[in-house]
């Protein structure tokens, strides 16, 4: 039988005869089964303190026009080299204008990354109709796809990074 069982089973018998000795037998028994108590409550809490601990850095990098009136906006993500990876991640993203004007949503895929420092990193691309004045995106929602299920991720897991690139120089002789 199980030491939930146990305890029940115990605890019915104090309930049922609380002059008779099995007080003590049921304290007894409760005293021995708190650590089991305890084990189960610290595994139930761990997935949700994983997400919490998880982290990607969040970057554009680079924005190009491809025929077609297509606009490739390319993203770097990196988790820190925390060695806790992502799985397939699908990052819903809103184009906006300078005004907070919301011109465009899609939604971005993002590989799997982040199981050890030489997969740290992962570029992804949204590509959308290209539409003027975008100056800048902000992530609504994140989902992962773990072990066949999707799973939504709290947005405080990002840390968005304003990247600004080198200026490039021709030398004058």
């Amino acid at each position: 039988m199980s030491s939930y069982g146990q305890l029940l089973r115990a605890f019915q018998q104090h309930q049922s005869d609380p002059l008779s000795k099995s007080g003590a037998s049921f304290l007894n028994r409760f005293v021995k089964t708190l650590p089991f108590i305890a084990g189960l409550t610290w595994c139930h809490l761990q997935p949700a303190q994983a997400d919490e601990q998880r982290y990607i850095s969040i970057r554009n990098t680079d924005t190009v026009w491809t025929p077609g009136n297509t606009c490739v906006y390319q993203f770097r993500l990196d988790n820190g080299g925390s060695g806790t990876g992502f799985g397939q991640l699908n990052v819903s993203l809103r184009l906006k204008d300078k005004a907070g004007k919301t011109l465009a949503q899609d939604v971005m895929e993002v590989g799997p990354f982040g199981e050890s420092d030489a997969t740290r990193s992962q570029d992804a691309f949204l590509e959308h109709e290209c539409v003027e004045g975008v100056s800048a995106v902000e992530i609504l929602k994140v989902t992962e796809l773990h072990a066949g299920h999707q799973t939504d991720l709290p947005l405080s897991i990002f840390d968005p990074q304003h990247y600004q690139p080198l200026s490039v120089s021709v030398a004058v002789n």
